[in-house]
């Protein structure tokens, strides 16, 4: 029975990261709400209770033992306290046909559902020994490829060569909204939502250019060639900042770290990428956008568009949108600097606190009417920490992520690793994909997103493992 069980769950495991890159499943709703477009919620639905009676049977449940661990529950303890404090003002909440209580409730649900998620792949990994690194890796793998598979006949789809069969499929099964002309977005909502799922993903396979490693035997140049030419077509700003900290960031961690060799394909590698970047954003198509503008030289022209509204006719709307929920969200945070507004307040919050600069674009007026189903939600994650959490929340989020970088940075030094081993492959894109994930916060307010939660349980079990390993040696040596 407990075999099974096992067996069932590393499946399971495994599933929702190979799905991962599929956010915006369009069933369930009505079921699950926010949560149902992931479909790397429906295998880890499954998993959780599995993973609670194992836990139950083994009777050896364990729980991160590091400092970034603990700043972490610090920070869940300060949001129950905070939207406990703001709990008088949930009941008289409404707006849109919903009411305070049941969104801070059903917010609440999901941060304890994805922290049970990290928990879940610690102990699989760490404490079970249910999954291995490499299982890991494979099904990171497994979902690149797939994602290779299917950017072909998108790319043709969107370049108007080919409407074909496979991509009109996905549009219309997998995707809440099948018509999304000109840009790449794949298995995710939108094109920015790519973003989201490089995080993960991404600093696996660019490491797969200087480490000694193969995704089913395929040269890592040309794997790496074929995302770059992905990423170039969403022709999306959050896309290409997520994506260039990985490349930065992976980069700079190998010639910081690594030796003679290593550095050597370290630069040979982000040549190789620069070489290519400059090459797809010569020849990629030009746009012409649906709200006007055209579109050339992709790279550059996305970041030459204005920071907020003004009349650039391809991102002046977006401009607006983001700048606008970034702004409500300081806003609200300054009127509230101590508790917050409570978890999941800030949409009843947002026309209080909304610029009036902002109230005229075509987005924002849709999040301010009370008979439109969109609801005004934050562009950004660490905004919406500091509006619903306050100041206190924002510092403590804060320190949980720069001391899990500080420790983990300090045991990829201390420790004598082969550098050429999967040992530290693994955790060498564990760490990139940390920094990473923390990206995200700053293109989405959302913390259902399991790139977080996955990412996470497999830092703290490293960080745990290694700290453990070192003091180990510390202890034998007589250091």
């Amino acid at each position: 029975m407990e075999k099974k069980v096992e067996t069932i769950l590393k499946g399971l495991a495994l599933m929702a990261i190979l799905f991962l890159p599929f956010n915006d499943f369009p069933y369930f709703s009505g079921l699950f709400h926010e949560m149902s477009v992931e479909l790397s919620f429906y295998p880890l639905l499954i998993a959780l209770p599995l993973f609670i009676f194992l836990s139950l049977f083994k009777k050896s449940l364990v729980f991160p033992k590091n400092i970034s661990f603990f700043l972490f529950s610090a920070f869940i303890l300060w949001v129950l306290l905070s939207t406990g404090i703001n709990l008088p003002e949930f009941y008289a909440l409404t707006f849109k046909g919903r009411y305070g209580l049941e969104k801070a409730v059903f917010q609440t649900m999901i941060f304890f559902f994805g922290f049970s998620v990290s928990i879940l792949y610690y102990n699989l990994i760490f404490n079970y020994k249910i999954l291995s690194k490499e299982d890991v890796f494979k099904s990171i793998a497994f979902s690149a490829v797939l994602i290779l598979f299917y950017s072909f006949f998108e790319i043709f789809a969107v370049l108007k060569y080919w409407i074909n069969p496979i991509y009109e499929f996905v549009g219309n099964y997998l995707h809440r909204y099948p018509e999304y002309p000109q840009r790449l977005r794949l298995f995710a909502g939108e094109a920015s939502w790519l973003g989201i799922m490089l995080t993960f993903m991404y600093p696996f396979i660019y490491s797969t250019a200087f480490f000694e490693k193969k995704i089913f035997k395929i040269n890592p140049f040309l794997f790496n060639f074929i995302f770059l030419f992905i990423v170039v077509l969403s022709y999306s700003r959050a896309v290409y900042i997520t994506f260039a900290a990985s490349i930065i960031g992976t980069s700079c961690l190998a010639l910081y770290l690594g030796e003679g060799e290593i550095k050597k394909r370290a630069v040979k590698a982000l040549v190789f990428f620069v070489f290519c970047l400059l090459l797809i954003n010569s020849f990629a198509p030009s746009f012409e956008f649906s709200a006007g503008g055209k579109m050339k030289n992709p790279v550059f022209q996305v970041f030459r568009s204005p920071v907020a509204g003004g009349d650039d006719k391809i991102y002046g709307e977006s401009n607006n949108d983001r700048t606008a929920t970034q702004k409500t969200g300081l806003n609200m945070g300054l009127d509230n600097m101590f508790f917050g507004v409570g978890l999941g307040a800030y949409g009843f919050y947002f026309a209080k606190y909304l610029p009036p600069e902002f109230a005229g674009g075509s987005v924002i007026k849709k999040y301010l009417d009370p008979a439109d189903k969109l609801w005004p939600h934050e562009n950004g994650l660490y905004a919406r920490i500091f509006a619903e959490t306050g100041i206190p929340g924002l510092i403590i989020w804060f320190f949980f992520v720069i001391s899990g970088l500080l420790l983990f940075l300090r045991v990829l030094k201390k420790k004598k690793f082969s550098f050429y081993s999967d040992e530290y492959f693994f955790a060498f894109s564990i760490f990139i994909a940390f920094c990473s994930v923390n990206i995200i916060g700053i293109v989405s307010g959302t913390l259902r997103h399991f790139q977080y939660w996955i990412v996470y349980g497999i830092f703290w079990g490293l960080l745990d493992f290694y700290q453990k390993e070192y003091s180990q040696t510390v202890k034998k040596n007589g250091i």
